[in-house]
């Protein structure tokens, strides 16, 4: 059997840059049952389905299927010249990565478009509402620098007068690294001039997350490094220009598995290093896919420090174990962290009795099933 391509994120990808004339751009149509891949992209004039045009989680994970026009449904036109820019997922940590993996474009261009024209993903809250999905991606593209000022996400086919199309450059899994041009575009447009600002030593917490994905007794970690001399920092309560100087100005970094460890890589570069502490949430592969992302964009020092004894999920456990509660070993996982540096005194912290784990999960919106790691 042939062995499937993995992503070489040391690969140019500028030669795939294409100029297409009167293309459809067929967008995604959502199914109660079937999220992802879906039949979804660009189609030439001659009626063919780009490749081109696919849209990856990773390279083994698309979130696209080939399609084929559908001459019932209407056409709109669209005027000028657009960037092909693939998904545009209002998730924050899908956006921050698959959304903008085809922007690196623009630095290749001899004149810039008159757009980005996306593709929707299928959420069923904003499914054929293209403003939600304009506006819940905002902060995402305003730290940014020279994009086009205009965006559109159109929920039924459009045939734009000129699409400039080029290989996605970033995603999850083996995207995760970027690609050279993806990550020189970022090194140059991710807020560039936000200055260092804040303390040298900064726990960023999910804690306050009004999310399924966590670990358990997070309150318990803050307190360790609040004893450490750590100051415990929650993004989602600041705008990405504020985390950003955040960042820049921390030399010792620390956070659960997820998505502010994207931002983070954007935020330092290659020009920045910084011890970067990672405590996995899963037992997947997305450490290793933020570990990665952290080595290639940025000049970080990475560190994964967990002791994972139990996940606890619903009923039906998700591929990407997004919906777990994660139970770590709290002493084991503090004696990992002073062997690495990242704190000097382990012994501010206690594990949970099971009385104390039974009462957690008993708060939890849904009854959750125990596995151990």
């Amino acid at each position: 059997m042939q062995a499937r391509p993995i992503f070489d994120p040391a690969r140019s990808r500028a030669d795939s840059i294409t100029t297409l004339h009167a293309p459809l751009i067929w967008p995604v149509t959502y199914h109660p049952k079937n999220h992802s891949p879906r039949p979804g992209g660009v189609i030439a004039a001659d009626g063919s389905y780009l490749d081109l045009s696919h849209c990856h989680y990773t390279t083994a994970k698309r979130w696209t299927l080939p399609c084929a026009p559908d001459p019932e449904v209407p056409v709109t036109d669209l005027p000028g010249t657009w960037l092909y820019g693939g998904v545009l997922d209002p998730a924050f940590g899908h956006c921050i990565i698959e959304s903008l993996s085809r922007l690196w474009v623009l630095d290749h261009l001899d004149s810039p478009p008159d757009g980005i024209v996306f593709l929707p993903a299928v959420h069923r809250t904003f499914y054929q509402r293209p403003k939600r999905y304009l506006a819940a991606t905002a902060a995402v593209f305003d730290s940014l620098d020279g994009l086009p000022a205009r965006r559109a996400c159109p929920t039924q086919p459009v045939r734009p007068e000129r699409l400039i199309m080029g290989a996605q450059g970033m995603g999850g899994g083996d995207f995760s690294a970027g690609s050279p041009e993806f990550r020189a575009f970022m090194q140059r447009h991710f807020l560039p001039d936000v200055a260092p600002s804040g303390g040298e030593n900064l726990y960023v917490s999910r804690a306050r997350l009004s999310v399924m994905g966590n670990i358990m007794f997070e309150d318990r970690i803050e307190a360790l490094f609040a004893a450490n001399g750590y100051e415990i920092f929650y993004p989602e309560e600041h705008s990405l220009a504020e985390q950003t100087a955040r960042y820049r100005a921390a030399r010792r970094i620390v956070t659960v598995e997820g998505s502010a460890l994207h931002v983070i890589a954007y935020a330092l570069g290659p020009d920045r290093p910084v011890e970067i502490g990672i405590i996995p949430r899963r037992t997947t592969d997305n450490t290793a896919s933020f570990e990665a992302q952290l080595r290639w964009q940025s000049a970080a020092q990475v560190h994964v420090t967990g002791a994972l004894t139990r996940l606890y999920h619903p009923g039906r456990i998700y591929g990407e174990q997004s919906n777990v509660r994660a139970l770590h070993d709290l002493r084991q996982l503090a004696d990992q962290l002073a062997s690495t540096g990242l704190i000097e005194d382990a012994s501010a912290i206690e594990n949970p009795t099971e009385a104390e784990i039974d009462a957690a999960l008993a708060a939890l919106p849904k009854q959750m099933v125990r596995m151990e790691v």
